[in-house]
């Protein structure tokens, strides 16, 4: 049976639904390298959750609480500079889209609605891990304990989406999105979704061992697109179904 904080209905009964009152909403992020195809995954599943239009993400987040935040984390970043290194402007704005994301998760999960996140806190945290991977330090650490101890409580699920790297590489090459390693020879591109991977699995264990979200994969293929949504959605109810 879907868990109680869900449904309360059987799964084999029931499509994945939004939430009853009373019963606390979903949270959950799609995460995964370019070309996996997580986003018009992300904005079907939010339709089945409840949650229509498009997904929260770190990208395109209101400007006036991007500017609250930044200022309530000035005495973080100084921190960082008693550490012995000074935050370089995209970590900056990296860390000021997290903490606003999470406010915005919170707003929204207790007003009894559901979450789909389009690359949320994991992409956050491993872009971080890709592109500063030795930025260290007492208050850093304390740093990202804290964000990974509120993650922890708010996301129910994480879903890595991904697919067979030639795959991924001609979806990167052959869709209207921009992308840095478009026109990219096919070993640095396979390197760079080398490098998130890991880092994807290591931020979902660290949010694992917090008591945090369960982490599924879904792999995507050339089969038509309602039929890996369909997939998605059993993946979500089976990874309920065992909490």
């Amino acid at each position: 049976m879907i868990s109680s904080r869900w449904s309360g209905r059987s799964s084999d009964a029931a499509a994945l639904t939004a939430p009853e009152p009373g019963v606390r909403p979903l949270v959950i992020e799609l995460v995964g390298p370019a070309g996996a195809g997580k986003s018009t995954l992300a904005r079907q599943l939010g339709d089945r959750l409840g949650a229509p239009g498009a997904p929260l993400s770190l990208w395109g987040l209101p400007l006036p609480r991007l500017a609250a935040h930044a200022a309530r984390l000035l005495p973080t970043f100084w921190g960082f500079v008693r550490d012995g290194q000074q935050p370089l402007w995209a970590e900056q704005t990296q860390l000021v889209r997290l903490e606003t994301l999470s406010e915005l998760v919170e707003r929204r999960r207790a007003a009894g609605r559901s979450v789909v996140l389009d690359e949320g806190p994991v992409f956050a945290l491993s872009w971080m891990e890709v592109f500063y991977p030795r930025r260290e330090g007492p208050r850093r650490a304390a740093w990202r304990r804290r964000v990974l101890a509120r993650w922890a409580r708010l996301l129910d699920l994480i879903v890595l989406v991904d697919a067979p790297d030639p795959v991924l590489t001609y979806r990167l090459r052959t869709r209207t999105k921009a992308h840095p390693l478009k026109h990219s020879p096919d070993a640095v591109i396979h390197a760079f979704t080398a490098r998130f991977r890991t880092a994807f699995n290591h931020v979902g264990a660290e949010l694992r061992a917090a008591s945090g979200p369960r982490l599924v994969t879904l792999y995507t293929g050339d089969e038509p697109s309602g039929r890996t949504t369909e997939r998605l959605v059993a993946a979500v109810e089976r990874s309920i179904d065992v909490e």
